[in-house]
């Protein structure tokens, strides 16, 4: 496992216990792998357990606090997943309405 800066990104080097390598650019990935949060949530979406993921970022920026990281970005999530539905039951409640008043 290898990860480096090329450019503004980050790039990501997986090795899997086949021996098979997979490579991960930044500019790849949705949303880019710009900053080590990034980095940490890419290895934990692939499978890699907290504690390691944790330590491979520990080595990108040393004092990384990858609890907070996550910590902070669930309730980033939180909050635009709360208003995205809550936008969404306004739609429905207006689309309602406006067919409710064709058939009345």
């Amino acid at each position: 496992m290898r990860i480096e800066r090329v450019g503004d990104q980050y790039s990501v080097y997986l090795r899997r216990s086949d021996g098979e390598l997979t490579v991960r650019h930044g500019a790849g990935v949705p949303g880019g792998l710009r900053y080590p949060g990034d980095v940490l949530l890419h290895l934990l979406a692939n499978g890699m357990p907290m504690e390691q993921a944790a330590r491979h970022v520990e080595e990108l920026e040393p004092g990384f606090d990858a609890q907070a990281e996550v910590s902070r970005r669930s309730e980033t999530d939180m909050a635009a997943w709360r208003m995205a539905d809550h936008l969404r039951r306004e739609q429905l409640k207006a689309q309602f309405r406006r067919d409710r008043a064709r058939w009345v």
